[in-house]
């Protein structure tokens, strides 16, 4: 058996595609991290060319060099800080780039009481100058279990008349939304978990936001999908009176 094993070990593999190791790299080199609840998440994703990908990764140095934090490695295209009163998650992708701003909040309850937001401990004027061309907005708040005082709140952020709600992790997670633009130019999404792990409840959270980011990007391509449809339309029609 231990000789089955070396010659197994030492199988020739066909000719490797010249991406295949930087691409399975990529798709783990940003992994979800632990989250504890409540918590509240503010996500910004900048729709930016070249340049403004460039200078996107200079704001963020901007930010760590104003709070007396080393400046991020050059080159980099992905990040995270502590900056004490709250966090920032970076990510440069290939036609965007995401902030993700995290902090801990206080218990959420009651029918009047305005939800607190991530944002509320970002310095404003910096945020206000991110690099690119806002594509989508979200915050999400992880909340415990359902509770009596949670779901008034819930009602009071999002607006009742539209408002969607699924189950996920298995039954343990609730996730709330109305597919709304709130005044403040952000959809809203609310998250009541259960038992879940700090780990696990950070994969899913990253799996929300990425939907939403998934989502708009996805539909960038429709005006010219539409535009096409058009061209084509007459072009049929071109078509049928030849023929």
């Amino acid at each position: 058996m231990q000789h089955a094993f070396i010659e197994a070990a030492m199988t020739q593999l066909p000719p490797q595609h010249r991406l295949r190791l930087s691409l399975h790299n990529e798709v783990h080199a940003r992994p979800p991290e632990p989250m504890g609840m409540p918590m509240a998440l503010s996500h910004v994703v900048m729709a930016c060319n070249a340049g403004q990908r460039d200078a996107s990764r200079a704001h963020m140095a901007a930010l760590a060099r104003d709070h007396h934090l080393p400046a991020p490695e050059e080159g980099s295209i992905h990040m995270r800080m502590d900056f004490g009163p709250f966090k920032v998650r970076w990510e440069l992708h290939t036609e965007f780039v995401t902030w993700t701003f995290m902090r801990s909040i206080a218990a959420q309850g009651g029918t009047e009481r305005d939800p607190e937001v991530a944002l509320d401990a970002v310095p404003q004027l910096w945020f206000a100058e991110l690099p690119g061309e806002c594509l989508a907005c979200l915050h999400l708040w992880v909340l415990p279990a359902k509770e009596e005082t949670v779901m008034p709140w819930l009602r009071h952020v999002l607006h009742e008349e539209t408002l969607v709600a699924s189950t996920v992790a298995d039954g343990l997670g609730e996730v709330y939304t109305d597919f709304s633009v709130h005044a403040d130019g952000f959809s809203r999404m609310v998250l009541l978990a259960g038992g879940m792990t700090p780990r696990r409840l950070g994969r899913l959270v990253q799996c929300l936001l990425e939907i939403e980011t998934y989502r708009m990007a996805a539909l960038l391509g429709l005006p010219a999908a539409r535009e096409a449809s058009h061209v084509l339309a007459s072009a049929e029609r071109e078509l049928a009176e030849l023929a």
